[in-house]
């Protein structure tokens, strides 16, 4: 009897929030913004060996365009993430209960499945 290998994939996780969430959390205190990321630890610690890297925020986006110049990019990428899971339906999964999501209601994330090269 054969045996199927379960392949496992990767998957960038983009996280988008508005100017104003970043606005709001820029102006709270130091213990406030402790107490607002909470949530994200037991989401780490949920995600294990799946959570490949937890990421970083990203602020100040450059766009650079085919001609050489930049410009501020007006998208609102505010981090990502880096999982593993064996496909799409597992990464969604995995992101549904994402305490970035309950932020706020204009908050959300992208998945995307990194290709083979």
């Amino acid at each position: 009897m054969l045996i199927k290998e379960r392949v496992i994939k990767r998957f960038l996780v983009i996280v988008y929030a508005p100017s104003s969430e970043v606005q709001k959390m820029a102006n709270r205190t130091s213990e406030q913004q402790a107490e607002v990321m909470k949530p994200w630890m037991p989401w780490k610690e949920m995600m294990s060996e799946k959570l490949l890297d937890f990421g970083s925020p990203l602020t100040n986006g450059i766009r650079l365009n085919s001609d050489g110049s930049t410009k501020r990019s007006k998208k609102d990428v505010r981090g990502y993430s880096m999982i593993q899971a064996t496909d799409m339906e597992e990464a969604i999964q995995l992101f549904k209960q994402h305490p970035h999501l309950k932020w706020s209601e204009d908050c959300s994330l992208e998945l995307y499945k990194l290709a083979s090269m």
